[in-house]
């Protein structure tokens, strides 16, 4: 069992393992690589199509036709052996033609049962041609339950056969809850964990790839013999190449903001370079001007808050969370999710080794801060589902619950995407301007100001909704009478006054 959180690198270790098998001793190493994460989502029966496959990837792959007859005879020497000692053997001295014949039938009816047929074929390689067989069934993860139960069951079956080693890659989540009461719950496994890559170790080796390719100096291997020669987008990836290697900020952006998701590391910057909330004309110009431009951290910020589009919407933004929102008429409700946060974060002492506090617990702390049930229920459950904390088996993220569920049932603990929230990313001009628009306000000639100027990119308007909102919040925390020793808002908007002095400047 190979166990990561979804885009950690799974399919990469396998790829490298490949790689190292083909280059130390090619000749007898067998590599069946199955993706079904890109193959076989229409397939009715799951186990016919790995079957399938598995002879497909023998064929092209290693050309070992599994159902030639000499291969046939081969795999099932022993059934053949059994045949000739029946009835059927006498044939050969009485009518060899009828005996041709019903071996022929025979054998079509040991490579009919396919299934049997593969478990023979591997075990002839594997014993009698002395090959090394490796079985992945991969990205069974991106799959419903049900299938991935079934995915484990027919890796169980394969690998009980003693002819090769099956690899099968699942998400924690999946592993514990089948191991409580699913497929894995009958069976003993060797288990390894892949831990995601520094985010900004990955994206620099991509960068540097990619500058090669857009230079000419590399070929693509899925276009073979074509080179590029693009001198815009070479300045623009070495511009931002330069700026990830030499700001600390930005390496701790892409790395806590993702999770530890190289995946989403790689989609967060791939779609920075055409998103519409970056000026790419203005950085390839200075780029060119200079050799030395920097792309500033809030550009980085601005574009995972609003995505692709203009303004900020919690379903559309790529990982921002407005955890200034709020579930009921309660304007102490801006400080509830920073509060849980922070709360998860602290050293409380209730949490368990693992770092999670039993959400009975939370409920319990945010009671002392005034805070309904109801509304820290409803925060434990927003921020979950966009992952600023997170339950042991990724319950409301990956895991549906029925609504009839209450949360307290479950642990948390903060992810590195909810602190960098608390404690990076709230009080800074960027995150006060994308939710401005999004966060209900109470008073009536704040709201009636920010309406006046929320349409407009202008940045002396952006700064404008910024203060307004930031100078609304401080307000409210000073009038809500929250006291505690892990949270205090204007400390943190104290911390991430920078950011606004930045803006300041460039406005004078």
């Amino acid at each position: 069992m190979v166990l990561g959180d979804v885009g950690v690198g799974k399919t990469s270790f396998f790829e490298n393992l490949s790689f190292q098998l083909d280059e130390n001793d090619s000749e007898n190493n067998i590599f069946l690589h199955i993706n079904l994460g890109q193959k076989g989502t229409i397939a009715s029966d799951l186990r016919a199509f790995i079957i399938q496959e598995i002879v497909g990837v023998l064929r092209s792959k290693y050309h070992i036709n599994i159902d030639s007859d000499s291969f046939i005879k081969s795999a099932h020497h022993r059934s053949v052996i059994a045949f000739d000692e029946g009835p059927n053997g006498r044939l050969k001295q009485l009518d060899e033609k009828q005996y041709e014949l019903r071996k022929i039938d025979f054998l079509n009816s040991l490579a009919a049962d396919r299934a049997s047929h593969l478990t023979a074929s591997l075990a002839h390689l594997s014993h009698g041609q002395k090959k090394q067989i490796i079985v992945v069934l991969d990205n069974a993860d991106q799959r419903n339950y049900d299938t991935q139960q079934q995915t484990f069951l027919i890796a169980q079956e394969l690998s009980a056969s003693g002819s090769c080693l099956v690899f099968v890659a699942l998400r924690p989540s999946t592993f514990f809850d089948s191991k409580k009461r699913g497929a894995l719950s009958g069976y003993q496994n060797k288990i390894f964990s892949i831990s995601p890559p520094p985010a900004d170790e990955v994206i620099e080796r991509r960068l540097q790839f990619a500058i090669r390719v857009a230079e000419g100096k590399q070929e693509l291997a899925s276009l073979d013999g074509v080179r590029f020669r693009l001198d815009g987008i070479v300045l623009f990836l070495k511009a931002t190449l330069r700026s990830i290697r030499s700001n600390q900020d930005i390496q701790v952006f892409l790395g806590n903001i993702t999770g530890g998701n190289t995946r989403s590391v790689i989609e967060l910057v791939t779609s920075f370079f055409g998103s519409p909330n970056v000026d790419s004309e203005k950085i390839i110009e200075i780029e060119r001007k200079t050799g030395r431009y920097q792309v500033p951290l809030h550009e980085f910020t601005k574009h995972a808050l609003l995505g692709e589009y203009s303004y900020y919407n919690p379903q559309s933004s790529l990982y921002a969370c407005n955890v200034f929102d709020v579930s009921e008429s309660d304007h102490r409700e801006h400080f509830l999710k920073p509060a849980i946060l922070a709360f998860l974060y602290s050293n409380s002492g209730l949490a368990n080794r693992d770092g999670y506090v039993m959400g009975e617990d939370i409920i319990n702390e945010m009671r002392k801060l005034s805070f309904e049930e109801d509304q820290t229920r409803h925060g434990l459950r927003k921020l979950s589902r966009n992952r600023l904390v997170e339950a042991p088996h990724a319950h409301f993220r990956e895991i549906q619950v029925n609504e009839g569920v209450l949360p307290e049932v479950f642990h948390y603990r903060a992810t590195s995407i909810g602190m960098y929230h608390v404690r990076k990313w709230i009080g800074t001009f960027s995150f006060l301007d994308a939710v401005s628009i999004d966060t209900p306000v109470f008073d009536e000639a704040v709201r009636a100001k920010l309406v006046e100027v929320a349409g407009s990119f202008a940045i002396h308007h952006r700064m404008e909704k910024a203060r307004l909102l930031r100078s609304y919040l401080e307000e409210q925390w000073l009038a809500s009478g929250i006291a505690t020793s892990y949270f205090d808002f204007s400390e943190i908007v104290r911390s991430q006054d920078y950011s606004f002095r930045a803006v300041e400047a460039a406005l004078r």
